[in-house]
């Protein structure tokens, strides 16, 4: 005898509406849909299992809803790679756990932009115990212009007529290498990759080839505050505020894309892009653009991506608020003791030259000395 079931629809009231199923219980979500029968047989909808609950699924922008014209019981994954590793690992955890929330009538789920690529999964049971799963993969999408929020943190004062430091980009490297910041702590050994020893053997060996090391880490993630829905140290968000503000007194409007990332997060973004098998070139090819957990500069909470509304990180380069960051060697970037990350001309730092990457140092790391003092 099946337990009692909770009825649920799972949609979104008003903002997106729902679909309601055709009579016959099928639609075009549910073609896509796999059946799993209380005797554990999987097969395709459709195939002499009649009438399973209908789930459809729709992005619209950031907004992601789930919606069924079946009294359902449902909850929400979210994270698997694949669509077959979203149908078992969704059958296997209960409702109650603390990364898969329940879904109930009107819900709907506002996307992050490291959601892209991901897969959010969809489990329903109707009354008479029959399964429907539904592995969504989560669309690009444009975040949309951050709200104006009068609470952020006070903006930063440059120093007045300050003179800032003149750097190559090997300089900016050495700085990037060298500066001690607050809350942070050094990582003894490297963290786990993917799990598997021989393949993190492999991207560890790489990574270093590559001129990767190991970057401290965020100590206290209490202490890390919020600026457009992203986490950064206080005196980069201060920083971050005040670079925002004045490039809007320039004309131009920048976007914070990606700020700290834990270890996992930062995880998950590389074995969205690395897939088996795992070859040396395959590898390599990926850490041109993403780092291993535990070698990135995001996980320390000083790290910014930038973006505008009409370019995203990739295209930042193009903007007219890169030209201004960079002009006259990262002048207004380092009047708010912010330095590229990862500099043009400099090999074996990593990754690839990333445009949009910058990394709080603190002007005093920046303004130049005094005449007569070295």
């Amino acid at each position: 005898m099946l337990a009692q079931l909770v009825t649920c629809l799972l949609g979104v009231s008003g903002l997106l509406g729902s679909s309601p199923a055709s009579a016959s219980g099928q639609d075009a979500s549910h073609e896509a849909s796999t059946v799993v029968r209380q005797d554990g047989d999987s097969r395709r909808a459709g195939d002499s299992v009649a009438g399973p609950p209908s789930i459809e699924v729709r992005q619209r922008g950031e907004v992601l809803a789930a919606s069924s014209g079946d009294d359902v019981v449902a909850w929400l994954s979210i994270g698997p790679r694949s669509s077959d590793e979203c149908r078992s690992r969704i059958f296997k955890i209960p409702p109650s756990h603390p990364e898969y929330s329940n879904m109930r009538a009107g819900d709907s789920v506002r996307l992050r932009t490291f959601d892209v690529g991901r897969y959010f999964c969809f489990r329903a049971q109707d009354r008479a115990g029959r399964f429907a799963f539904r592995a969504h993969p989560v669309e690009e999408f444009r975040p949309p212009p951050p709200p104006v929020v009068h609470r952020n943190p006070p903006e930063s004062n440059p120093p007045p007529n300050a003179a800032f430091r003149e750097f190559s980009a090997q300089q900016f490297k050495e700085l990037l290498d060298s500066v001690v910041l607050a809350n942070l702590i050094d990582l003894s050994e490297s963290p786990a990759i993917g799990g598997d020893a021989e393949t993190d053997s492999r991207i560890r060996r790489i990574a270093v080839e590559r001129g990767y090391r190991l970057k401290p880490m965020v100590a206290s993630l209490g202490k890390l505050v919020t600026v457009e829905q992203q986490l950064l140290q206080p005196e980069a968000a201060r920083a971050y505020v005040a670079l925002r503000q004045a490039a809007r007194r320039a004309g131009h409007s920048i976007l914070l894309a990606s700020a700290y990332r834990s270890l996992e997060a930062q995880r998950s973004i590389l074995f969205r892009k690395l897939k088996p098998p795992y070859a040396d070139a395959r590898i390599n090819a990926v850490l041109r653009v993403t780092a291993p957990p535990g070698y990135s500069r995001h996980q320390t909470g000083y790290a910014v991506d930038l973006a505008t509304a009409e370019y995203g990180i990739n295209e930042f380069r193009f903007s007219s608020a890169y030209a201004w960051l960079i002009a006259d060697n990262f002048l207004q970037a380092k009047r708010y003791g912010f330095v590229p990350s990862y500099p043009a001309g400099v090999e074996k730092q990593g990754p690839d030259p990333e445009a949009w990457e910058f990394v709080y140092v603190g002007t005093d790391n920046l303004v130049a000395p005094p005449d007569g003092e070295t």
